[in-house]
């Protein structure tokens, strides 16, 4: 179960296990976990618009300044888990959930995660960066959706051959891979004419821990959302990483960005 906790402060909830994240499918797939092997968490929205990754305690947790980060107390000591697939594994294996032990399965199943971590996170975020922030780059927008439509291929062979992603068993890899597909539907319904992607999008999307773990994840979207809508220029190009602009005379200058 998925207890909202309170960051309002700025300093981080003390209760653990806590998930430190936003609305974002990296957070996603980790709030599903959670709620497929019925783990207790503490969540905190964090205002990661507004520079939470970039404040001094939040770099000590992770100084690569992403979320999500998992926080546990384990045997006494403080447990930091950063990126998301390492916070699946970590789960899965407390678990013994959703991840074999051993043999070949469980080498599947980590094959495809990091094929979600390295191919299907990276490149579709990419894709709608370019596709609904960056519009005035044409090559960068070829060069993402044709990488996405090629990944998204891959994805519809394996999954004609098997139910899940990693075989005839539900796992991790699809848990990693589900909140990636369902961003990009949420602007763009191409992906659902791709028959074995749809049908699996489809069982996965009605799992009652799934259903349960959204709930949470549109919440701290939609918080994303208004943070983005009231953010100035400056936040702006801090999120994105925006150079600024400048005139011949090398002073600052405006581009008409927002």
């Amino acid at each position: 179960m998925l207890t909202v906790a309170d960051s309002g402060t700025g300093l981080f909830p003390t209760k653990r296990p806590l998930l430190l994240g936003s609305g974002s499918p990296n957070v996603a797939k980790v709030m599903i976990m959670l709620e497929e092997v019925e783990r207790s968490c503490h969540v905190a929205w964090l205002d990661v618009m507004g520079g939470a990754l970039r404040k001094d305690s939040f770099l000590a947790l992770n100084r690569n300044a992403k979320v999500p980060v998992y926080l546990d107390v384990v045997d006494g000591q403080e447990l930091i888990i950063t990126e998301s697939g390492a916070i699946l594994q970590h789960l899965a294996e407390q678990s013994e959930m959703l991840l074999r032990t051993t043999g070949p399965q469980r080498s599947a199943v980590l094959s495809w995660l990091m094929f979600q971590m390295a191919s299907v996170g990276p490149i579709f975020g990419q894709y709608l960066h370019f596709r609904f922030v960056a519009r005035n780059e044409p090559y960068a927008l070829h060069r993402f959706s044709s990488e996405m439509a090629r990944i998204v291929n891959v994805l519809e062979v394996q999954l004609a051959q098997d139910r899940y992603i990693a075989g005839a068993e539900y796992s991790i890899a699809d848990i990693a891979i589900f909140p990636w597909v369902r961003t990009v539907l949420s602007l763009s319904t191409e992906i659902l004419e791709k028959p074995c992607l749809a049908r699996w999008y489809a069982d996965i999307a009605e799992r009652p821990a799934v259903v349960r773990a959204l709930r949470v994840v549109d919440k701290f979207a939609e918080r994303d959302r208004d943070r983005m809508a009231r953010a100035s220029k400056a936040e702006r190009d801090r999120y994105f990483n925006r150079p600024p602009v400048t005139d011949n005379a090398g002073s600052t200058a405006t581009d008409g960005r927002v």
